[in-house]
């Protein structure tokens, strides 16, 4: 499992795609590649920098990545297994990994960032709230701040840090809420608590935000009467301060009023003729009333909107219609000497904002997905080819042909603007070629890497188990097998070369690999095999010879104290990641089962099976190839004497 980053605009085209399988190796997550499901990057959250480079948290590497919005290339890294920077300020205790599994990166105004730190690779274990100054060109990182609680608490998953503008910082604790620490704490800039709010155990937070309680209002409003023509006027009074002046060069009418409001809010519904630039979070209205016509000279004090973090490169845009309409870029200077950006010569007033230049455009080589490179694939079908876009793409040149040099183009079409294009008839046996090249606003870029492919009948090769293995019934195993066929498929196993039971019928898999959990019922053998067939039947195929499966009973832990009746207790802890412990006690011999279902009742895990003896146990269920949900857990006992059975439910979460 990866994740994708896509740009669209504003009629909905995706104009970027960024796909972490083409950018970071597999070799950089700190996840069990063993498993049959890996989760390896688990991004989480991503922001603008100042420069239009998007800077996204990839929580299983435990690290920042910078991505080129032009080209997709990957910048740098901050953390993790190839980390790229030098740590300044930092808990030595932590180094590797100063923040690990992190959530909710922010970019700050001044450039900094904040994250929440969830500290699942710390020892021990803690979160924090904390904020870095990146240095790109150096490649240093300098912890600014950071917040810890007293006492320390530890959120496995989720969490997050908000920086108010007044200062203060709100950290959600995340998972950990759900046992019994605070939801949220709004801290000073002095480390000090304002503010921290609890909910009994179970709800948590995923990120905790906080706003005004009616949002979109202004930072500042005033109001002007009656201004006359030639005048100048500061829109600032006793208690606002909106950072606008205006000299009035012509104002038709004389008794009027004038609004000047300033908002910390990106404007709604924005539109632009042209590609649109970067736009700051901050706008003003101008709203005149009596007043016909005007032409009005504008100055905006930059230290008034903060927001504004390179005004050299800052343009002021303009639409007569608040919160609709298109945004006209203004003819716009910087004056260093009052810090103000002027505009002249305004017909109308309306809505202002203020933006800069997104990155600029350049030719782009897209990336190819699939076929793979030398892959093998069925003549009898319709093969699908699908490329990666990259930035700003609109249109695509594809060319297959039967030779390296593509002078025997099968296809040779320019015009393409979908990411797949299926080729309906295959020769057989036949080696193909093919390469993509894109169009953006630029023009055509270079053709990508030539990868080849080739078709052949179809087939099933099963690889594991082949013979000679031994399987142990307290483990999950792997099925795999290699193919050229995109169909569902039956696996079976056999007992001595007689069929003995299906394993899964219908089963769909693009890799070539279906995870069997052995039940207890299968009983020991040295003379076992795989059989898998697709579902018409045609193509099938067996271990060469056999394997061995033995019997082993689920660890469970037993302690001789004195019991006097049927328990089972609350899992511990819950919700859990990635396993959890399960307590029960029984006064007298019995036979035991304690079975996991999922939440459609779905036998899952059978944890013990077996007769035990009075006392209390304790078996432990490892869930990291489950997904994240909500578990049954039951036990079964009935007694060796008597007539008496024990049953019990209880819901545990799982929470990745």
């Amino acid at each position: 499992v990866g994740n994708v980053v896509q740009e669209l605009d504003e009629s909905r085209n995706v104009v970027f795609q960024w796909r972490s399988w083409d950018y970071l190796p597999i070799s950089d997550s700190y996840e069990d590649l063993k498993t049959d499901v890996i989760d390896l990057t688990h991004a989480n959250a991503l922001d603008l920098d100042s420069n239009g480079n998007i800077l996204y948290s990839i929580r299983h590497t435990s690290s920042i990545i910078s991505i080129n919005r032009q080209t997709g290339n990957v910048n740098w890294i901050l953390g993790g297994k190839r980390n790229q920077f030098t740590f300044i300020n930092e808990n030595s205790s932590n180094a590797p990994n100063y923040f690990s599994y992190q959530h909710d990166i922010r970019v700050l105004p001044n450039g900094d960032i904040t994250l929440f730190d969830n500290g699942t690779q710390h020892s021990p274990q803690y979160s924090r709230g904390v904020q870095y100054k990146i240095d790109e060109q150096n490649k240093t990182a300098t912890l600014v701040w950071e917040f810890r609680h007293t006492p320390d608490i530890f959120a496995p998953a989720n969490g997050s840090v908000q920086r108010l503008a007044n200062g203060n910082s709100i950290i959600g604790w995340g998972q950990a809420s759900s046992t019994g620490a605070p939801l949220f704490t709004e801290v000073h800039p002095d480390k000090s608590i304002a503010l921290e709010f609890s909910m009994p155990p179970v709800h948590r937070s995923f990120r905790a935000l906080k706003f005004p309680w009616t949002s979109g209002l202004p930072t500042a409003s005033v109001i002007l009467y009656e201004v006359l023509q030639g005048n100048t006027y500061i829109f600032n009074n006793s208690t606002d301060t909106t950072g606008t002046t205006i000299k009035f060069n012509y104002v038709a009418d004389f008794y009027n009023e004038i609004y000047v409001k300033r908002f910390e809010y990106a404007p709604v519904n924005p539109s632009f003729d042209d590609r649109a630039p970067l736009v700051y979070p901050a706008r003003i209205t101008i709203e005149t009333f009596g007043i016909d016509s005007l032409n009005i000279d504008l100055w905006f004090k930059v230290d008034q909107i903060p927001q504004i973090t390179n005004p050299a490169n800052t343009v002021v845009y303009n639409r007569p219609a608040i919160g609709s309409g298109v945004f006209e870029p203004l003819s716009t200077s910087y004056l260093p000497g009052t810090n103000e950006l002027q505009v002249s010569g305004i017909g109308y007033a309306g809505e202002f904002i203020f933006a800069y230049p997104d990155v600029p455009v350049v030719a782009t080589i897209p990336g190819l997905v699939s076929p793979l490179n030398n892959q093998l694939v069925n003549q009898d079908v319709p093969l699908k080819l699908e490329r990666s876009p990259t930035r700003f793409a609109d249109k695509f040149y594809l060319q297959v042909s039967t030779d390296q040099n593509f002078t025997s183009p099968v296809v040779n079409d320019s015009n393409l603007t979908s990411l797949t294009y299926t080729l309906n008839t295959l020769l057989q046996e036949q080696d193909y070629f093919w390469h993509v090249k894109s169009k953006n606003l630029i023009g055509w870029g270079d053709w990508s890497d030539v990868w080849n492919f080739r078709s052949t009948a179809g087939y099933i090769d099963l690889t594991f188990p082949n013979g000679g293995e031994t399987w142990d019934t307290d483990t999950s195993l792997v099925i795999y097998w290699d193919f050229n066929t995109m169909d569902s498929v039956n696996i079976d196993i056999y007992k001595n070369d007689v069929f003995s039971r299906t394993i899964v019928n219908n089963f769909f898999s693009v890799t070539g690999g279906y995870k069997w959990t052995l039940s207890d019922s299968i009983s020991s053998g040295t003379d076992y095999k795989v059989k898998i067939s697709s579902i018409d039947g045609s193509l099938e195929d067996m271990s060469e010879s056999n394997f061995t499966i033995i019997y082993s009973p689920t660890d469970v832990e037993h302690t001789d104290e004195l019991v006097t009746d049927f328990r089972l207790e609350q899992n511990y802890p819950n919700p859990f990641n990635p396993s959890t412990k399960i307590s029960y006690s029984i006064p007298y011999q019995s036979n035991v089962e304690v079975i996991v279902y999922n939440s459609v009742g779905e036998n899952v895990a059978k944890l013990v099976d077996d007769v035990q003896s009075s006392g209390t146990y304790e078996v432990n269920w490892n869930a990291s190839t489950f997904a994240s949900g909500i578990y049954l857990y039951s036990i079964k006992a009935v007694p060796t004497q008597g007539n008496e059975i024990f049953r019990s439910v209880k819901k545990m979460i799982l929470l990745k």
